[in-house]
């Protein structure tokens, strides 16, 4: 959620997550740029790597912006966690 309240959800792929920080690729959220400090909630579904839907949610910092990649539309975006990610209970 942006400091003006606004609130936004996309689609994309979860490369990389750590207690530190998270990378993502896809569609870039309206108006995150370099520097953007927000509060971040990112929900995963069932696939290879998570057997249930949960949810972490973390204060963030977008430390790096990547364009798309050839053949691709979708952008990366490195997160850094300014709060430890809180983890909601996993709902199947």
């Amino acid at each position: 959620m942006s400091e003006t309240g606004e609130s936004w959800s996309e689609e994309g792929i979860m490369k990389n997550i750590s207690l530190g920080g998270v990378y993502i690729r896809g569609k870039p959220p309206p108006l995150l740029k370099l520097g953007d400090i927000r509060e971040f909630t990112i929900t995963t579904v069932p696939g290879p790597y998570f057997d249930y839907i949960s949810r972490f949610r973390a204060r963030g910092k977008v430390v790096r912006t990547d364009p798309p990649e050839l053949g691709s539309p979708d952008f990366g975006i490195a997160i850094q966690f300014l709060t430890p990610p809180e983890i909601d209970s996993p709902k199947g």
